[in-house]
């Protein structure tokens, strides 16, 4: 199963064995958690989306607690996409072995365990281009790595 979370979306996809089951846009993603920082902590959009970007473990409990509490709303959605998907494959006994969860969701500190927490699924955080290579110079990479980005 890989879930692309991005701002406001999901991107999902689940494969059985080596076939594509069921691809789906979830209406939900991260824009939720960086509006629920920027309220709790009177700042601006801008500031939530650098902040959700920096948290750690030794974040607050209540920035945790939003953490956890937007990986949970996104589990349910990607475990009703999965329950759909069982009903149209007619099969109750097959569970996905691993959620690989990528884009911006990937990149929050805590959301993927609160995920596996939530889904009862291991979930690892996946970089689609980790293992990509390029021809061009590095530093034509280091620039285009360094282009503004909300996440």
């Amino acid at each position: 199963m890989l879930a692309d979370v991005g701002g406001t979306t999901t991107q999902l996809a689940i494969v059985r064995g080596d076939e594509l089951a069921l691809v789906r846009t979830l209406p939900i993603g991260m824009q939720t958690l960086v509006s629920q920082v920027a309220e709790l902590r009177g700042m601006s959009l801008g500031e939530a989306t650098k902040l959700v970007g920096q948290l750690r473990s030794s974040s607050p409990d209540e920035l945790q607690h939003l953490v956890k509490r937007q990986a949970g709303q996104v589990s349910v959605a990607l475990m009703g996409a999965l329950k759909f998907a069982k009903a149209q494959l007619q099969v109750d006994d097959w569970q996905p072995s691993v959620i690989a969860l990528a884009g911006a969701g990937a990149q929050v500190h805590g959301f993927a365990e609160a995920i596996a927490e939530r889904a009862g699924i291991a979930t690892r955080p996946f970089n689609p281009f980790a293992r990509l290579t390029s021809a061009l110079p590095a530093e034509a990479m280091d620039r285009l790595v360094a282009l503004p980005s909300p996440w």
